[in-house]
């Protein structure tokens, strides 16, 4: 485990009797009852810092294995100014700057934190602060009841939303008002040359939204990942035949430090880390086409594998169950 990495979180956390419960209690609420979540529950510490203990480590390798795939694709980031949509205790902005050291590039020299919660805002910071305390980064965080926009004209090469839009609701419903958001703040805020990333939970229905708003996103901007076709629809939505998410080994992300307590959590939890999924795509205002890649689920082969063919070569991984396709590290076998 890297020594950075590790300093995110207090190990002693997890030594809490009290924090099993508040553990147990959210897996309930964000999985089978996800109806039942009282408002407001994040505003109680026990439920706030059990958050903070277990989607901090699990969502953490998400942006980071992200930016490796766009890294082998060639793709041009910029990441010179940030803004981190719904952040969170800061994320996928730790994540970032995780992947910036491991790749010795600059910093950002700008970081804007949005988020409706004060508690959250101040975590992120002092994280990001900890991760980033000999750089000369500047960090602002405001508190945004989203979707509202600040009023001035600043733009940023990167802006990344995580785990955000789910909050809203899934299903189609809800999609109208996801696609009307995504592009008032890519209209407001990208700039000329910047890249969007949005990441969202595997699950059918907020996958199936993604999906969606990736095709109303390609109207104006260029799709860069998972399946960079700006020009088509998501092949898998055109065939019906069901939703793709990355669930890249987290082993991987163990060995390279960036994992910190999955043993704890596994214990805790009595649950296996070993391929949690997160569904996300990559969008750009550049000029920039990636080499051809479709993604579709194989309707010869009962078990439902996915295959993608990037360069006019196929790359095939196996999925779960029937009409659920997975990426993998599909770029990484070709």
């Amino acid at each position: 485990m890297s020594h950075k990495a590790a300093s995110i979180l207090d190990p002693k956390t997890y030594r809490d009797p009290r924090l099993k419960e508040s553990l147990l209690q959210l897996r309930e609420w964000m999985g089978p009852r996800r109806g039942e979540r009282p408002e407001g529950y994040l505003n109680l510490d026990k439920y706030f810092y059990a958050y903070i203990a277990y989607y901090l480590p699990l969502h953490l390798p998400e942006l980071y294995w992200i930016l490796e795939q766009l890294a082998k694709k060639d793709f041009p980031l910029s990441t010179k100014n940030v803004l981190d949509v719904g952040c969170g205790p800061g994320t996928l902005t730790l994540s970032l700057l995780l992947w910036l050291e491991k790749q010795q590039q600059a910093k950002p020299e700008k970081i804007v934190l949005w988020d409706n919660s004060q508690k959250a805002l101040a975590l992120a910071k002092e994280k990001i602060l900890k991760l980033n305390a000999s750089d000369a980064t500047k960090i602002f965080s405001e508190k945004v009841k989203l979707p509202n926009f600040a009023k001035n004209d600043e733009r940023f090469d990167l802006i990344v939303v995580g785990h955000f839009l789910n909050e809203w609701g899934a299903g189609p419903r809800f999609r109208a008002k996801k696609i009307s958001f995504l592009n008032s703040l890519v209209k407001a805020k990208l700039s000329a040359e910047g890249t969007l990333i949005v990441i969202e939970p595997p699950l059918k229905e907020c996958t199936l939204d993604l999906m969606q708003l990736r095709n109303e996103l390609a109207r104006t901007l260029t799709i860069v990942a998972p399946c960079p076709q700006s020009d088509k629809l998501c092949p898998m939505l055109e065939q019906n035949l069901g939703w793709c998410y990355a669930q890249p080994p987290r082993e991987a992300f163990r060995k390279a430090g960036i994992a910190p307590f999955d043993a704890q959590l596994e214990k805790l939890l009595k649950i296996q880390l070993t391929h949690p999924g997160f569904s996300y795509f990559a969008a750009t205002k550049k000029t920039y086409r990636a080499p051809a890649c479709n993604v579709f689920v194989s309707e010869q082969r009962k078990s439902g594998d996915l295959s993608c063919e990037v360069s006019g070569k196929i790359v095939e991984t196996k999925s779960r169950s029937l009409h659920r396709g997975e990426i993998r590290s599909a770029f990484d076998k070709v």
